[in-house]
C-alpha cells in the first residue's frame, strides 16, 4: 500500500517537474523570438555596432534561459528535499508502530509468564502440605 503510495507521490513530481520545464522552455522560446525579430536583414550588415548588440542580445538570452534552468533545479531540488522528508516521517511512523507492536507483544508475554508461575507457585504450596501429611 505505501509503495504505491510512493509511486504516485514520485510520478506526481515528476509530472509537476515536466509541466514546470515545459513552462520554462516556453517562457525562453517566447524572449527568443522576440529578440529574434531584431535579427533582420540590416542587422546582417558589416557594421560592429549591429554585430555587437546581436551578440549583447544572444547573451543576454543565453543568461536568461540559465537564470531558468537554476530556478528549475532550484525547484525540483525543493521538491526532492521534500519527498524524502515525507518518506522519512513515513519511516519513522512504521517503525514506531513497529516498536509499540513488539512492545505490547512481549508485555503479552511476559504477563503470561508470570500468571504461570503464580499457579505453579500455588499449587506447589498446596501439594506440599498434602505430601507432608502423607
Amino acid at each position: 500500500m505505501m509503495g504505491g503510495n510512493k509511486s504516485n507521490s514520485n510520478q506526481s513530481s515528476n509530472n509537476d517537474d515536466v509541466h514546470r520545464h515545459r513552462q520554462v522552455n516556453n517562457a525562453v522560446e517566447v524572449e527568443f523570438t522576440s529578440d529574434d525579430e531584431g535579427w533582420s536583414s540590416d542587422s546582417s550588415g558589416s557594421s560592429g555596432g549591429s554585430l555587437a548588440a546581436s551578440l549583447r542580445h544572444f547573451a543576454e538570452g543565453m543568461m536568461r534561459r540559465e537564470a531558468a534552468e537554476l530556478e528549475m533545479m532550484k525547484a525540483r531540488e525543493a521538491a526532492r528535499i521534500a519527498a524524502e522528508n515525507r518518506r522519512l516521517e513515513r519511516e519513522t511512523e512504521l517503525t514506531e508502530m513497529l516498536l509499540k507492536t513488539q512492545l505490547q507483544i512481549t508485555s503479552f508475554l511476559c504477563s503470561g509468564t508470570s500468571d504461570r508461575k503464580r499457579k505453579r507457585s500455588g499449587e506447589d504450596d498446596g501439594d506440599s502440605p498434602g505430601s507432608v501429611q502423607r
